[in-house]
């Protein structure tokens, strides 16, 4: 149930109406089940994220935290996203740590514990709480995409970065960004999967036509993975057009593969 709810205010649209409805729905479930109840506590964390005060929200979550209980975890972590709203990652990592060890299944915390972690510059850290999280939200796409980020960045490990991004593809099949860094993963690899890169940055480019990325990776492959300079030359002169900010360097290799900078 609580998952659900969780689902539901995380794919909530922005209008105020609707966070009023479900406000109220969920304020009479959880009269319905009892207020008193420590039971109820996941859910009173919930209805408080529609709460647009942070600082009517961050009084009644120290209220509910004085609960405490096996369900501690959930007013702590909701402490932590009021810390980072506020701009302050240091708080919310401390909040996010203490409310994984107070209530070790709760998947929102190990996420913020991993986002948190990336923010202040603990990539390896952060792994191994995306890692965690996934354990429990096996198909977020967010968190997949977010691990085998830090895994090639990081750690120089395309090879284990991949069935993460395949993972992430499988639920967003027509993201540009998840199939940009696929393509670029199976570039990376030991023996580089070109086919594979090839579809996926072919992909990317049906969604997202102008979007310089897109045409730098299809440059790089038609330059150093297929042999085609006249495609290669193409790619690179339609990142220009559309804005790529390395403006110097894809107009020398333009020149070096025999084509003028200008479309």
């Amino acid at each position: 149930m609580t998952a659900a709810w969780e689902g539901a205010i995380d794919s909530l649209p922005p209008d105020e109406e609707t966070r009023i409805g479900l406000g109220r729905e969920l304020g009479e479930l959880v009269v319905a089940l009892g207020a008193s109840s420590a039971a109820t506590l996941p859910l009173r964390c919930l209805a408080l994220r529609l709460e647009p005060d942070l600082v009517v929200r961050e009084h009644e979550l120290y209220r509910l935290l004085k609960q405490g209980g096996p369900f501690a975890g959930w007013p702590r972590a909701a402490l932590a996203d009021v810390f980072a709203g506020r701009g302050n990652p240091h708080a919310a990592l401390d909040a996010y740590k203490r409310a994984t060890k107070e209530t070790p299944s709760l998947a929102r915390a190990w996420r913020g514990l991993a986002h948190t972690l990336l923010e202040t510059g603990r990539p390896q850290r952060a792994a191994k709480a995306f890692e965690r999280y996934l354990r429990t939200r096996p198909g977020d796409p967010d968190a997949l995409y977010n691990l085998a980020y830090i895994l090639v960045r990081w750690e120089q490990r395309p090879r284990d970065a991949r069935p993460y991004l395949e993972r992430a593809l499988n639920v967003r099949t027509e993201d540009p960004g998840i199939l940009l860094n696929l393509g670029s993963v199976c570039l990376l690899l030991s023996e580089p999967d070109v086919s594979m890169a090839s579809q996926c940055f072919k992909n990317a480019a049906a969604y997202a036509p102008e979007d310089p990325d897109v045409h730098y990776n299809l440059g790089i492959l038609y330059a150093d993975h297929l042999e085609d300079p006249r495609r290669a030359a193409h790619h690179f002169r339609q990142y220009l057009q559309h804005g790529g900010p390395e403006r110097t360097r894809v107009e020398k290799w333009i020149t070096e593969l025999g084509g003028e900078p200008q479309p």
